[in-house]
């Protein structure tokens, strides 16, 4: 075994006497159906990655492998479901490496799933696919859950030499993203959800009403300069909301950072709430349950 001075983040690689590939174990990863993430670049180089950054890339990946099933499964690629897979996650020594092995109900299908997520990323980076149906790609594109963390696998890449090289298959097919490809990700996402149809829907919600600019603490010294936002129970991030009736300081002080019951007129992109038009609201506190 010896250290291979050839990759920054100093992977640890055995090699036969075929300079195949193979893994800690003896068995040979060169002919295996696989994928492989590599971080490498000014970030990385004192084999350091922000744990923050770390765990967001993580989840990606789960949440993105999930997704990939379900979106094989639904176009009769393959009958496994989610439900039916296990996950692992192999960090090597000295290296940000994370290898995504899948099981199915039949061990030949992960191929073709990590063939999907290459030529999904592929895609996204150059709008160049290969190998695959593009109605694959497309139902993957046309994901928000995917689309959503596709971003989130590149969090760990922070300055303008970090990179990272997916390989599918064997090491001589690989695809490097950096700096560039991921703006040219992000501009393809930006563009594909600008082009969502937007749709109305009178619904009712409970949550709270929120400074978007400043903190609980913060006095309401101008109401017309103030941005607030409702966040939904359950949801973290905060809607744009406004009132269909104007509402003076003093009724908005007494509701802000309140929960509260409305009922609203709520725009839509796609999956995404846009904004609300409150139409009326009521108090709605919690019930305290009184113990004997």
């Amino acid at each position: 075994m010896q250290k291979h001075n050839s990759f920054k983040y100093n992977s640890l690689i055995i090699r036969n006497s075929m300079d195949n590939q193979i893994n800690f174990n003896g068995k040979s990863v060169t002919k295996e159906d696989f994928l492989i993430l590599k971080y490498d670049g000014a970030s990385f180089e004192e084999h350091r990655m922000e744990l923050h950054n770390f765990s967001k890339q993580i989840i990606a990946i789960e949440k993105i492998l999930k997704e990939t099933i379900t979106t094989l499964n639904n176009n009769k690629k393959i009958k496994d479901k989610v439900k039916d897979c296990k996950y692992y996650i192999e960090l090597r020594q000295g290296s940000f490496e994370t290898i995504i092995f899948v099981l199915l109900a039949n061990p030949i299908l992960t191929g073709l799933v990590s063939n999907c997520i290459y030529d999904y990323f592929k895609y996204m980076a150059i709008e160049n696919f290969s190998g695959i149906s593009s109605k694959d790609v497309e139902s993957m594109i046309n994901n928000k859950i995917i689309r959503k963390y596709t971003k989130d696998v590149f969090s760990p890449c922070v300055t303008n030499s970090d990179k990272v090289i997916i390989i599918y298959g064997d090491t001589t097919n690989n695809f490097i993203i950096g700096k560039k490809e991921i703006e040219n990700v992000e501009s393809h996402i930006r563009e594909i959800e600008e082009k969502l149809p937007t749709q109305q829907f009178e619904e009712e919600l409970i949550g709270e009403i929120k400074k978007i600019d400043g903190t609980k603490s913060d006095l309401i010294t101008n109401l017309a300069k103030i941005k607030i936002g409702f966040v939904v129970e359950g949801e973290s991030g905060a809607t744009e909301v406004n009132f269909e009736n104007r509402i003076n300081e003093e009724e908005l002080r007494n509701i802000l950072f309140n929960r509260i019951k409305i009922n609203g007129i709520s725009t839509y992109r796609g999956d995404d709430r846009l904004k609300i038009t409150i139409k009326n609201y009521t108090p709605s506190p919690r019930k305290k349950v009184t113990e004997y």
